[in-house]
């Protein structure tokens, strides 16, 4: 079982990840906070959130997540350690069957009304 959303640090208040693993036979949990993984029982597989461009969760790609992920390391013993996650979420433009269709039958996005109300102020 893994755990990843909520970020384990606001839940860790509200459940028991003790409890839970206790449950499971296999328990990971994401984190972006050396300190957060400390405070999970010796059982429990450590993932690192890595931020792949969401903007909600994790440390950004690159030299940060190194840096980090090292001063993890030192904080727990390296089998605890299974990798890095992320969620690439939907921040990318993928072509959808409605972006097919003539303007006159797509559904306005928040983008395209909030556009279509500059424009009729003389905004844009």
């Amino acid at each position: 079982m893994t755990s990843t959303n909520p970020p384990i640090a606001s839940c860790l208040r509200n459940c028991n990840p003790s409890a839970l693993a206790e449950r499971v036979d296999r328990l990971a949990i994401a984190v972006d906070s050396a300190e957060v993984a400390t405070t999970l029982p010796p059982s429990v597989e450590i993932l690192w959130e890595v931020n792949s461009g969401q903007h909600r969760l994790g440390t950004p790609p690159g030299a940060a997540t190194v840096k980090a992920v090292r001063a993890l390391l030192e904080r727990i013993p390296p089998d605890r350690f299974r990798g890095l996650i992320t969620y690439g979420g939907t921040g990318t433009r993928q072509k959808t069957m409605t972006s097919s269709l003539p303007p006159r039958h797509r559904r306005p996005t928040r983008f395209s009304r909030r556009q279509r109300c500059f424009e009729r102020k003389g905004s844009m």
